[in-house]
């Protein structure tokens, strides 16, 4: 293997990348629509962490660990600790 070949097989890959954009306003209240989110809970979504869809991910993975937590307490009657990412 020749020093051109090599410097382009390292090269391969270096200057590709992920653009992750924020959502706006009206993406975001859509993306909570889809999990049953009322208003209210939307609006205090949007304010704590606008549309960063990692966050927004975040914060539907800890109201669904809560419900989880919640209903394993009911269906065992006992006082279950669950993690939340809040």
């Amino acid at each position: 293997m020749n020093s051109e070949t090599y410097s382009e097989a390292i090269l391969s890959g270096r200057g590709e990348y992920l653009l992750v954009d924020d959502f706006d306003h009206e993406r975001t209240m859509d993306f909570q629509d889809g999990y049953g989110w009322g208003e209210q809970e939307k609006e205090i979504v949007w304010q704590g962490v606008g549309g960063k869809p990692v966050s927004l991910y975040a914060a539907l993975l800890a109201v669904i660990d809560e419900w989880i937590g919640n209903h394993l307490k009911f269906i065992t009657g006992t006082g279950v600790m669950h993690h939340t990412s809040r």
